[in-house]
């Protein structure tokens, strides 16, 4: 029968099992923030004449709270009409009317069903083709919080990776260094269990 030190460290090993999947939880659940699904129009197409509104769908109902959308021109100049208006997982943005031809760049910023603040950009361009050359940034997405632009105006800034380098559950390795330790504590107590059993025994 194994030992009464053995039983007492099954319960500390039981414990650090528990803990590695907790972890494991947790990181699943940190990468499940809402997605954009697709935009109306589409990302760096090309429209003959202006839309007098933009859609945003998401991959989840989202929460009504600061969401925003800045329609921004190659001068940072803010086309957007109002505020957003949100139904479930879709944001719509009215345009102003008299868009002129150019290059634009929808910027947006939502709060996921999660509660978390979750950020990015798409671009159109109006009588003419999206231009790999254009003053407005590349398409990024963020699941930080944006600072609020101005009103009538919003500065484009260059385009920026952004990443949570603060949280550990971005280091997957860390997790299997864990589940390492777990089974070299459990192959540890069997080789002590077996000891105390020979021990027993004679």
């Amino acid at each position: 029968m194994p030992s009464t030190l053995f039983r007492g460290w099954w319960k500390i090993f039981a414990a650090l099992i528990a803990a590695v999947f907790v972890l494991l939880s947790g990181a699943s659940s940190a990468s499940a923030h809402d997605q954009l699904i697709s935009t109306t129009p589409a990302n760096n197409s090309q429209l003959s004449t202006a839309p007098a509104k933009i859609t945003l769908t998401f991959s989840a109902k989202l929460l009504d709270l600061g969401n925003e959308v800045v329609i921004a021109d190659a001068r940072g100049t803010n086309w957007s009409a109002g505020k957003s208006t949100l139904a479930g997982d879709t944001m719509t943005q009215a345009v102003k009317t008299a868009l002129p031809k150019g290059q634009y760049e929808a910027r947006w910023r939502v709060v996921s069903s999660d509660g978390h603040p979750i950020s990015g950009s798409f671009r159109f361009a109006v009588g003419e083709a999206v231009s790999e050359g254009s003053l407005l940034p590349a398409v990024t997405q963020s699941a930080e919080p944006v600072e609020t632009p101005s009103a009538t105006s919003v500065a484009v800034p260059a385009a920026e990776d952004t990443q949570n380098n603060a949280s550990w559950l971005n280091q997957p390795w860390l997790l299997w260094a864990g589940i390492g330790a777990a089974v070299g504590v459990l192959g540890y107590l069997i080789y002590i269990a077996v000891g105390n059993a020979r021990k027993d025994t004679n």
